[in-house]
């Protein structure tokens, strides 16, 4: 990794846990490895389903990582119950699946939400955060199509959701500076970006 753009609104405000980061060469593609796509609003909505996976822990008293990639379906959440269930999020930079004792866990963050669709598989969220690890709340994930412009620029363009003055859906009012975190336009949007979790 060569460089990490973390999403403007992160370091404020603790929402959009999204990063785009540089790697220092391409990844090698073959069959267990590919690019995918990012989903769009609509293809999101009308999941019902979906795919995490990671090498985190598998158990909320675990402390071991594991040494393959595993992976489990869970169904996406809409965000008033998910809001209720965990007493806020960020609708709209934030989506939520899980809650049936399947779930993403510690180690996972960065992780894949993926869904599929007519199309073909879909990037639909990246693994943030959640209160307990397969339990009956659902996990939160950074919504991908929200800040599809960010990932797909680099990690240079702020979407439209992050203005010079950022409320959160609390109230909280945070100010953010356009070039305060030095993105350098000539790297532009590569094949060796990713997408990934800011912690």
């Amino acid at each position: 990794v060569t460089d990490v753009n973390n999403h403007p609104a992160y370091a404020d405000s603790g929402v959009v846990d999204l990063a785009v980061i540089k790697l220092s060469a391409p990844l090698d593609l073959d069959d267990r490895v590919q690019p995918i796509a990012l989903a769009s609003s609509s293809e999101l909505a009308a999941a019902t389903s979906a795919t995490t996976s990671g090498w985190g822990v598998t158990s909320e008293t675990s402390e071991a990582a594991q040494d393959q990639l595993l992976s489990a379906e869970v169904p996406l959440v809409d965000d008033d119950a998910c809001d209720l269930a965990l007493g806020g999020i960020e609708a709209g930079s934030e989506t939520c699946a899980g809650g049936t004792g399947t779930d993403s866990c510690y180690g996972d963050s960065g992780g894949p939400l993926v869904i599929r669709t007519e199309a073909g598989p879909r990037l639909a969220g990246v693994v943030s955060w959640g209160e307990v690890c397969g339990g009956d709340s659902p996990g939160v994930y950074a919504e991908v199509p929200m800040f599809a412009d960010f990932i797909q620029s680099g990690g240079s363009e702020a979407d439209e959701y992050i203005s010079e003055d950022f409320t959160s859906s609390a109230g909280d009012e945070f100010d953010l500076e356009d070039d305060e975190y030095g993105w350098d336009d000539e790297y532009g949007w590569e094949d060796e970006y990713e997408v990934a979790c800011a912690n």
